[in-house]
């Protein structure tokens, strides 16, 4: 009787995740380049690196795995398509409520 060994992924695995992240990227790049909305790339920045930053801090206080950066960028890729604003430091704000909001409703 033979037996097969399956052969095993070496390195890479892929979680729910990076499809949220392909998506979400996806639709803002769709939004920006097919249905006109406003490429503003100071908010875009803004926002997604402040989200990034938030969780960094906290992943560093709380001592979490680095892995969850991915659920910042999902959070601020999903705020860039949701979120209008006036000025540029409400998406500081909205992205400083939105990370602090996952780790509050943690506890």
């Amino acid at each position: 009787m033979r037996t097969f060994v399956l052969p095993q992924k070496i390195g890479f695995s892929i979680d729910a995740r990076d499809y949220q992240i392909l998506f979400l990227t996806s639709f803002l790049l769709l939004g920006i380049f097919n249905l006109g909305w406003d490429a503003d790339l100071d908010k875009y920045a803004i926002l997604i690196s402040s989200c990034l930053a938030f969780q960094l801090l906290a992943t560093v206080l709380f001592k979490l795995n680095i892995s969850s950066l991915k659920s910042a960028l999902i959070t601020s890729l999903g705020l860039s398509i949701l979120v209008q604003g006036q000025a540029l430091y409400i998406y500081f704000i909205i992205a400083f409520i939105a990370i602090a909001g996952k780790f509050i409703l943690a506890m």
